[in-house]
């Protein structure tokens, strides 16, 4: 979180390590030797910071992290209309108390009415018994309601926002199932293999299942979370695999033991035991199949095939963490149910910024909903057949779709031209 300690460290390297210069009386910048962050006034460093809400994703969340310690009056205002409404500053405002003046004190929320890109927001996929559900997680304007689900494990708040979550409600089992999924061994595993999003059922969770059920025994039973960082977008851990077992397990001892056997390849494995940020131990597995990196907490445990996603976790940075994204969290897990034995949710990042949050809070303090109605022609074009069941809600949905299941309707549609199609 923005707020962490670690992270006010990281945000006042990445100023100091920065290149300043002051203006003259017409406001042009003055070229030459630069000036440290901390020799320029305070009215300085606050115009300087503001200056870097329109830089990259680091200067624009250093800079906010910043400018939270400094009053409101001084660059609240100056702050959202440098970012011109970008979701992740009107977000930072809000979480921090901010209210602007005039009768509509979080009026810097919207626009909340407004269908701006991305529409999509996540795609999630979940088994109850035998049956599959497919979810799709729209922008908040295209929600006839804002569900409240469940809540994740207040650990996971401080991970970095993954490319894909995976929940198992009992380990083995969850994990069977998907290699059951995905086709067995010779299946889609080998396909997927050097993607960015599922290749980790291949490369990091598969080889867990090939080991005889005594040596899984700690942990086949257990509730697990799977974060994986498997894209190159943004700044975030672009590999790695981040396991979250929540409650107590056996004894370190114990567990190291029962580790050393989930991996198939580790002969001659060994373990040793570091220190990492304000004195965490991690206890590391190393053998020829990897490194495996262990950290035991009174909440749970995390296991880690890389050191970036725990390291991450232990002393966060400007990375956007899932606790910034509670609302997103909430719409998605609203889909768990009782009996479902896992779920997997794909989780777009390019270009969705806070945007999700600010709109949703700013819908649910208003009291907001999106009408829906019965719709024959969709409903005619929506397959019930098969593997899956898809309900194409109405609403605004049949403004978007109307251009593609024109049914019943005899009007010729134009066909658009290359570069319009493009």
């Amino acid at each position: 979180m923005l707020a962490a300690p670690e992270t006010k460290n990281w945000a006042w390297d990445e100023v100091k390590k920065a290149s300043f210069y002051r203006q003259d009386a017409r406001g042009q910048r003055i070229w030459g030797t630069p000036i440290r962050f901390l020799d320029l006034s305070y009215t300085e460093q606050t115009e300087r910071l503001l200056e870097r809400l329109t830089g990259s994703e680091s200067d624009r969340r250093s800079a906010l992290v910043l400018l939270g310690e400094r009053p409101f009056e001084l660059w609240a205002l100056a702050a959202l209309k440098a970012s011109g409404g970008q979701g992740e500053t009107s977000l930072f405002l809000y979480r921090r108390g901010y209210h602007q003046p005039g009768q509509d004190p979080l009026a810097y929320l919207d626009p909340a009415n407004r269908l701006d890109r991305p529409w999509t927001h996540g795609l999630g996929l979940h088994l109850d018994g035998s049956n599959w559900r497919f979810q799709w997680i729209p922008s908040p304007v295209l929600l006839p309601k804002l569900e409240m689900g469940a809540q994740l494990p207040k650990a996971l708040e401080s991970a970095p926002q993954p490319s894909a979550l995976l929940h198992l409600k009992r380990l083995q089992q969850g994990l069977g199932r998907l290699q059951a999924l995905a086709g067995g061994e010779r299946g889609m595993p080998s396909a997927l293999a050097s993607g960015t999003r599922a290749g980790f059922l291949l490369r990091h969770v598969l080889p867990w299942l090939k080991q005889a059920a005594p040596a899984l025994e700690p942990l086949a039973g257990r509730e697990a979370w799977v974060l994986h960082y498997g894209s190159t977008r943004g700044s975030g851990p672009t590999a790695g695999t981040l396991v979250f077992i929540p409650g107590d397990l056996p004894t370190r001892s114990k567990l190291v033991l029962e580790l050393l056997k989930l991996n198939p390849t580790s002969k001659g494995a060994r373990v040793r035991t570091e220190t990492w940020g304000e004195g965490r131990e991690i206890t590391q597995v190393r053998g020829s199949g990897g490194v495996l990196h262990l950290w035991s907490t009174p909440e749970g445990t995390w296991i880690c095939d890389k050191e970036a996603p725990l390291r991450a976790v232990i002393s966060p940075t400007g990375l956007v963490t899932m606790g910034e994204r509670r609302e997103w969290c909430q719409v998605a897990l609203a889909s768990l149910k009782p009996e479902t034995e896992l779920s997997l949710w794909i989780v777009p990042r390019q270009g969705a910024d806070a945007a999700f949050e600010r709109t949703a809070i700013r819908r649910r303090l208003n009291g907001w909903t999106q009408q829906t109605w019965p719709n024959p022609f969709i409903a005619k074009a929506a397959p019930r057949s098969g593997a899956f069941s898809l309900s194409l809600g109405a609403g605004p949905t049949e403004a978007m779709l109307g251009a593609v299941l024109r049914v019943d309707d005899d009007t010729e549609m134009a066909e658009p031209g290359l570069g319009a199609f493009t």
